[in-house]
């Protein structure tokens, strides 16, 4: 989290701090960070996939797919 706090609008650390929230099972701190992530740039792929990913822990399969479409585009 030391480097969300240095540089806040980097869609690649709140992307992995997302990814990190959810292996350790913290799905809600994971949409939290991943909606951060897509704010900066809503196309990134990498956030995209993670956000999909958290999707599909949640059995929101519609979302999880639209995610991984979005990435693939």
């Amino acid at each position: 989290e030391k480097g969300v706090e240095k540089n806040p609008s980097s869609t690649i650390i709140n992307a992995r701090l997302a990814e990190m929230y959810l292996a350790s099972g913290k799905r809600d701190k994971a949409r939290e960070y991943i909606a951060k992530a897509l704010k900066v740039d809503q196309s990134s792929a990498l956030a995209l996939i993670i956000q999909g990913f958290i999707e599909l822990t949640a059995s929101n399969t519609e979302l999880a797919r639209e995610s991984f479409d979005l990435a693939l585009n």
